[in-house]
């Protein structure tokens, strides 16, 4: 009993060391926050959910001093200390779990920290938004198994960014750690809440089209050239429709889908995007009545801001994503008759702007506050994390 009693105490001495350190950080200019992240220009989808995260905290717990440390970064005995200097560690939003952007043999997803060094990081983590990216035909290996299981149990919150992600972890964990996987959507998703001051969206007769060549064999295989004929082909048609087209390249490589513009006759409006910031990217979407997109933050930016979407699916995140709001209907496989693609995407969007617009914009808001009630639920979570309710995490940071 008096062993009890006595790590009782040390506990609440802890916490209340863990929330007079919080609030003179506070005094201090702000709570030092690493963020282990993709947060560089390159990919558009990768520069606003850096963003939008950062921006999201900030909101929630006021000043902020972030320490931007790069998730694909070599996980040494110095980046371990500088996420030592910090009073929490925030990892995502992000794609992160995918084997192939950052090949490793050490954990075998892009953070490649070993389990070991798991336990030399002493502030809470919290792992925020991040999503399972695998691709069809590639298969997780146990590394990765046991690497995800580790952290898992070392997180002071353990967040993904849609609940099939969710499934997919949880599926290979022991049951003690199952319900510490939640859902946490990512913060682009609900940008016009993030955003206040966005200018009110209004009808433009504008519609924003963007493609995914990075891994183009894996996302259409066989069918590459017959998707991208026939995505061209259908900005052409509603072209002709009176419609303004806007081309969205969200990595360079994606400007090489211009040829098959041009081949179609189709003189939309091209835009690279890679180097856009945050605040360009949602005006820009802002600015859209209807984005067809192939890339998921290619529809998730758009949808945050209000903008009706359809999803040129070929990777599960997408659909997963619809699954979450119940929209599998703005959903369309291009892997599937893609000679029928034009013919498809015409049809679907004839059929959920034209015929069915305001219903279409009902659905999204109603989804979307969804989206935000999740998010600050967990907010509220993790602000408790972060203070007086977790001592358990107590230890860098100071």
């Amino acid at each position: 009993m008096r062993k009890m009693i006595g790590a009782y105490s040390r506990l609440y001495l802890f916490s209340r060391k863990r929330w007079k350190l919080l609030k003179a950080s506070k005094r201090n200019g702000g709570i030092r926050l690493a963020h282990v992240t993709i947060y560089s220009a390159g990919n558009t989808g990768d520069t606003v959910l850096s963003t939008c995260i950062r921006d999201l905290f900030a909101r929630e717990f006021g000043p902020v001093s972030w320490r931007l440390m790069n998730l694909c970064g070599n996980v040494d005995a110095r980046y371990i200390q500088k996420l030592n200097e910090t009073n929490a560690i925030v990892i995502g939003g992000h794609g992160a779990f995918l084997p192939d952007t950052h090949p490793n043999t050490i954990s075998n997803w892009e953070f490649a920290c070993n389990e070991k060094q798991y336990d030399e990081i002493k502030p809470p983590i919290v792992l925020f938004a991040v999503g399972y990216n695998y691709f069809q035909g590639q298969e997780r290996t146990k590394l990765f198994e046991s690497n995800i299981e580790k952290l898992v149990s070392r997180s002071a919150f353990f967040g993904l960014r849609n609940r099939g992600s969710v499934r997919e972890i949880q599926s290979f964990l022991p049951d003690e750690l199952q319900e510490k996987v939640v859902y946490q959507p990512c913060p682009t998703m609900i940008s016009r809440m993030l955003y206040p001051k966005l200018p009110a969206k209004r009808k433009t007769g504008k519609v924003a089209f963007n493609v995914a060549l990075d891994r183009a064999e894996r996302r259409m295989g066989k069918n590459t050239d017959v998707v991208l004929e026939q995505i061209a082909q259908a900005m052409h048609e509603l072209e002709r429709k009176g419609y303004e087209i806007h081309f969205v390249a969200h990595m360079d490589v994606e400007l090489e889908f211009v040829s098959y513009l041009r081949r179609h006759g189709c003189s939309c409006h091209v835009h690279a995007a890679s180097t856009w910031d945050a605040f360009r990217a949602t005006r820009f979407y802002n600015e859209m009545d209807v984005v067809i997109g192939m890339r998921g933050h290619g529809i998730w930016i758009p949808f945050g801001v209000n903008c009706q979407i359809i999803s040129l699916g070929n990777q599960m995140k997408t659909k997963w994503f619809l699954e979450d709001i119940g929209a599998l209907d703005w959903f369309i496989d291009i892997n599937e008759q893609p000679e029928q693609l034009t013919n498809r995407i015409i049809n679907k969007f004839e059929e959920i702007h034209e015929a069915n617009g305001i219903e279409t914009d009902v659905r999204l808001h109603r989804a979307q506050q969804e989206l935000y009630r999740i998010t600050m639920e967990n907010m509220t979570r993790i602000k408790r994390i972060l203070t007086e309710d977790a001592p358990e995490f107590i230890g860098g940071g100071v």
